[in-house]
């Protein structure tokens, strides 16, 4: 499979079919993928590989992207070239009869002087090193000589926008759900059915192993997160009762990561899960995961492990119907978090979060408000800011990100935590920052490297929603 930066084909996750019935005649339009990406110029044509139930028409919605050929079961697409400010986007309609595939087209619009913008639609779980040097994903395609899914896992040198295959493993190998993060020295962890997979720059892949002493060994443990320099990982595993732990990897070594005394509502620990950590590896976060309180935890320099924003908590017992009569119950006023693993600072001095109050309604009823919040690990204070959102990333300096809404996040406010004033928008602090327009979408992660960060853009082209990675790099 070729793969160029100025060609890069999106192979979808399965070949996708677009059929309909008309008179008990089956008509159908089968296309090899869903998106094709160009750069603003220098791009060659793309192939789309067609199949169909009769002849079948092209029909393109912009007079910008040209059918260069078009023979049977290929067609080929050209684009000119492009100096707008923002990307632009059209589709191609592929129809047989009462069947229509369609094809969605995306150029990026040119560098910026210092700084270049790059998505990876198509790819699946994208993420990217802490130190801004590698993005990492993956993709997939039916393949006829296997006769199963295929995955191949990508390595992108963020400095040249060089593109290398780490590896291409089948379906029954390794089932890839997620790249969940990247080191920056081109080690790639892959969530799969099986574990944790690890495939690194050389190439050399395997599953993660080794745990503690009272870890279930069977079991592939989860790996979340990585330091800057490679040396510690944090994750977490399946503890001997069934509960998942929290373990750190010191240069490869498990170790068990200390637990809270109780859980979000200071009851037993059930599932503890560490999730990221400071670029030097020095502050860890995590989270409890007891049904629906998720609460957010830290370990300090020196292990400790605390709730975060313990300044803001507040509790209130109260009488709830849990389905056994009225008994006592503990609304939580508290910092929450779901599954992100890059919800800190790269120094640590600053992790993000979600402000969850509860309160009662009836009985059985209880209502939750969701605000975005900032903790500074260094002071343990918390910052609370207005509206339904969450905490998504931050700067050593305090800058902060927060996506709204909290639940099916989609856009971005950018905020000076500790003034407590908002900076505008998301695309209005990256055109003042770089000089370049961005779609819009929400921060992931602000690296080490202040020129490099990676975002997401909440997009449905298909009418169902589709998380978009992208990155932004100095130009080259």
């Amino acid at each position: 499979m070729k793969r160029s930066l100025s060609t890069v084909i999106l192979l979808c996750a399965a070949v996708f079919a677009f059929s309909c019935k008309t008179n008990e005649v089956h008509e159908y339009v089968k296309v090899d993928q869903l998106y094709l990406n160009f750069l603003a110029d220098g791009n060659d044509a793309q192939e789309i590989k067609v199949t169909a139930s009769s002849d079948y028409t092209v029909d393109v919605d912009a007079s910008w992207v040209k059918i260069d050929t078009q023979t049977p079961g290929i067609v080929k697409v050209s684009v000119e070239n492009y100096d707008g400010q923002e990307e632009r986007t059209t589709r191609i309609s592929l129809t047989a009869g009462g069947a229509t595939a369609y094809v969605h087209v995306v150029q990026l619009a040119p560098d910026g002087a210092d700084y270049r913008f790059r998505n990876l639609m198509g790819f699946s779980g994208a993420s990217i090193s802490v130190g801004g040097k590698y993005a990492a994903c993956y993709d997939g395609e039916e393949s006829a000589e296997a006769g199963e899914m295929v995955y191949n896992v990508y390595l992108i040198d963020l400095a040249t926008d060089k593109w290398t295959t780490l590896g291409t493993f089948p379906e029954s190998q390794y089932f890839m759900t997620s790249v969940q993060t990247v080191s920056d020295d081109g080690k790639v962890f892959v969530v799969c059915d099986q574990g944790t997979l690890m495939v690194d720059i050389d190439g050399n892949h395997g599953l993660v192993s080794g745990v503690p002493a009272g870890f279930n060994t069977a079991a592939s443990p989860a790996v979340s997160q990585i330091s800057a320099d490679s040396k510690i990982m944090v994750g977490w595993g399946n503890y001997e009762n069934g509960d998942y732990r929290p373990i750190k990897w010191v240069d490869g070594v498990p170790e068990a990561m200390p637990l809270p005394e109780y859980n979000f509502r200071k009851e037993p620990v059930g599932n503890v899960m560490a999730r990221g950590i400071s670029a030097n590896g020095e502050i860890i976060y995590g989270t409890t995961w007891d049904n629906r309180d998720y609460g957010m935890i830290y370990w300090d320099k020196n292990d400790d492990v605390k709730y975060v924003g313990e300044d803001v908590r507040k509790e209130e017992i109260v009488q709830m119907d849990k389905g056994n009569g009225l008994e006592d119950y503990m609304l939580v006023n508290g910092v929450i978090s779901w599954s992100g693993n890059f919800q800190i600072s790269p120094n640590g001095k600053w992790i993000c979060g979600t402000y969850r109050t509860e309160k009662k309604e009836s009985d059985t009823s209880i209502s939750e408000t969701n605000q975005p919040c900032f903790f500074n690990t260094e002071t343990e204070t918390t910052y609370i800011f207005d509206g339904d959102g969450s905490g998504m990333a931050a700067t050593d300096d305090g800058i902060g990100f927060i996506g709204t809404p909290s639940f099916s996040t989609s856009s971005c406010t950018v905020v000076d935590i500790e003034n407590q004033t908002e900076l505008g928008s998301l695309t209005e602090w990256v055109q003042e920052k770089y000089g370049i327009t961005i779609p819009g979408g929400y921060m992931l992660c602000m690296c080490t490297n202040p020129d490099v960060f990676m975002g997401i853009q909440l997009i449905a082209p298909s009418g169902l929603p589709y998380d978009l990675h992208y990155y932004v790099a100095p130009s080259i």
